[in-house]
């Protein structure tokens, strides 16, 4: 395309990505809620970012990501500092109706309370439990595992300063993926989505 150099496309893709993140209604029905860390293996790093060692989770000096989805909806994703429980349930705030449902965690204890103002419901991945009925965290899962496939196989690496940008473009073809079947699933809604699609 004539860019001239690889820095000027790097620069290019980062200003459509700053263009995706866009705020998202809150989401509702049955919403997912889950964290995951991205980042290589501490051994693999300079000795002064490795971290606290470990392949992942707390004290891995991997970035900490948390996100929430609805079933069959849209994906609202954020880098965080931390997964204290604070951080958590300020995302969820944010992100998820006080009408949802249901809202479905893991174990993790950040998530407890959760409990005082959502119909909260949680699986327990340490005893091997992972779908009860209704309550699972597969969706929000197989989110993380599309990211982190794209982290691997498509940019190889990302750094921690620009990783909401890349968050943001994930989360934007999930959104954009789920309004292609709605276009498959319901013609009439083909129209509203061809004006959202060329904005």
């Amino acid at each position: 395309m004539g860019f001239g150099s690889y820095q000027t496309a790097w620069s290019m893709c980062h200003k459509v990505r700053v263009a995706l993140m866009e705020d998202i209604d809150k989401l509702g029905g049955i919403v997912e809620v889950d964290e995951t860390f991205v980042g290589g293996l501490a051994k693999n790093r300079h000795w002064d970012k490795r971290g606290g060692g470990g392949t992942g989770g707390i004290g891995s000096g991997k970035t900490p990501i948390v996100g929430a989805v609805s079933r069959k909806g849209n994906v609202v994703a954020r880098v965080v500092a931390n997964v204290n429980s604070a951080t958590l349930i300020a995302f969820v705030r944010e992100a998820v109706s006080h009408k949802v449902s249901l809202l479905c965690t893991d174990q993790y204890p950040g998530y407890k309370p959760l409990d005082k103002d959502f119909p909260h419901a949680t699986v327990d991945h340490a005893r091997g439990q992972y779908v009860v009925g209704a309550i699972h965290t597969q969706t929000i899962e197989g989110f993380w595992s599309i990211f982190k496939r794209g982290v691997v196989g498509t940019f190889h690496k990302m750094s921690r300063k620009y990783m909401p940008l890349y968050v943001a473009e994930f989360q934007f073809a999930d959104i954009f993926g789920t309004a292609s079947q709605e276009v498959l699933e319901n013609p009439s809604f083909g129209t509203r989505f061809h004006e959202f699609a060329i904005l």
